[in-house]
């Protein structure tokens, strides 16, 4: 045997067995098993998604409510006098009014908490869509401007108060029809119906969860060169709600 042959059978051999091992090596590591301890498995915060309809709250306001709202203002006018609002709970109805009757006021709702749809003790890692739903009836033969205004708690040297959300999709302001005017002050009122869907959208929708309140401010007004009857029990009544979609962290 010549060397250089022994050499090259040398080299075949050490080949060989380099590739005896390796094979070794991979097949002793794909039969390995990884184990997973599942009840070491972390489950604090589980993401999950959700879509809900969350009442924010309802008023009815019927004259003798408005009355004693806060801020109220304005004046009935008839085709002999022009009346202070205060004095409406001693009027006889049906009242007969006309040109330059006008109310304003508003009224709060408190307690207002969206979070407690979604839970208390989860998180709100994204918000993908919210929108808030009216629902309006307008008994009144009066036209009504409604504007909504989201607040949140705040506290100043201990005292609490409201502060007005800043973003402008939580300051709203809706238009509603006067009901049709009566004829034969026995029939039925027909009230003007309003199904409004507004969407929040950007930074307002954080502001929408830290709100705590929702100040409804409103305006009934007689146009001009038009009269109309206020009968007893006719009201203005409002219905809102939230629609959230969200990836919610939910925690024990």
């Amino acid at each position: 045997m010549n060397l250089s042959s022994f050499r090259k059978r040398k080299r075949v051999n050490c080949g060989w067995i380099l590739a005896f091992f390796s094979s070794l090596i991979l097949l002793g590591s794909g039969c390995s098993k990884e184990e997973y301890d599942l009840e070491n498995l972390s489950t604090d915060s589980l993401l999950i998604k959700t879509a809900l309809a969350a009442p924010i709250g309802d008023v009815k306001m019927t004259l003798n409510d408005i009355v004693k709202h806060d801020g109220i203002g304005g004046q009935i006018t008839t085709e002999n006098a022009v009346i202070n609002l205060a004095e409406i709970l001693e009027l006889v109805l049906p009242l007969k009014c006309t040109f330059g009757t006008h109310v304003t006021g508003y009224d709060t709702i408190t307690g207002i908490d969206l979070n407690e749809y979604l839970g208390e003790s989860n998180i709100v890692d994204s918000l993908h869509v919210a929108s808030l739903n009216f629902e309006i009836e307008n008994q009144f033969p009066l036209n009504a401007i409604i504007k909504i205004v989201f607040m949140s708690e705040e506290e100043f040297l201990g005292i609490p108060f409201y502060q007005d959300l800043a973003a402008p999709d939580l300051n709203i302001q809706i238009d509603i029809p006067k009901a049709k005017s009566l004829t034969n002050l026995s029939e039925p009122i027909s009230p003007a119906i309003i199904n409004k869907e507004i969407k929040v959208g950007g930074s307002a929708q954080a502001d929408l969860m830290k709100a705590t309140a929702m100040r409804i401010e409103y305006e009934l007004i007689l146009g001009d060169g038009q009269a109309c009857y206020l009968v007893e029990n006719q009201y203005l009544k409002l219905d809102i709600s939230a629609y959230l979609k969200a990836d919610v962290l939910l925690n024990d």
